[in-house]
């Protein structure tokens, strides 16, 4: 079985469900996930090679910050698994991986969660998973909302 995502060189959703279930973390861990936003309009717009292209630009910003802890769980769907930065550290690698995502022209929405006790994958996937489809309802509200202004 591949655990490598062909496209982007991440690991993939095969690799991501293997340590769902099996990996024990320690006394930290950190789970965010990254959507996306617009590539389906990039792909009817521009076609699936520049959407192909917007994917792989994603995974390369992810990639500067988080090195080899991102997965390429869906389409436009990637989920960072680290238990080695601090609390800071991590959110600090989340703002930074959002501020060069918008310099180079990449929307994504993300949700995160950090824990230091009960540290369990599914669980905080599930929680940052929310929060990630909780910043992509509130960016289209608001990008629905300027469309109207205009």
């Amino acid at each position: 079985m591949s655990y490598q995502d062909a496209l982007t060189g991440l690991y993939n959703r095969n690799k991501f469900n293997e340590i769902l279930y099996a990996k024990q973390y320690g006394n930290c861990l950190g789970v965010a996930c990254f959507d996306l936003n617009g590539l389906k309009e990039t792909n009817d717009k521009f076609g699936h090679s520049e959407g192909d292209k917007l994917i792989c630009s994603t995974a390369t910003q992810l990639r500067k910050f988080f090195n080899d802890k991102v997965y390429r769980t869906g389409g436009d769907e990637f989920v960072v698994v680290d238990n080695e930065m601090s609390k800071e550290e991590f959110n600090t690698a989340i703002d930074l991986t959002k501020e060069s995502m918008k310099e180079n022209g990449i929307s994504c929405s993300v949700g995160a969660c950090w824990r230091t006790n009960n540290c369990n994958l599914k669980e905080q996937f599930e929680q940052a998973d929310e929060l990630m489809y909780r910043d992509k309802r509130e960016y289209y509200s608001l990008k629905e909302n300027n469309r109207r202004h205009l």
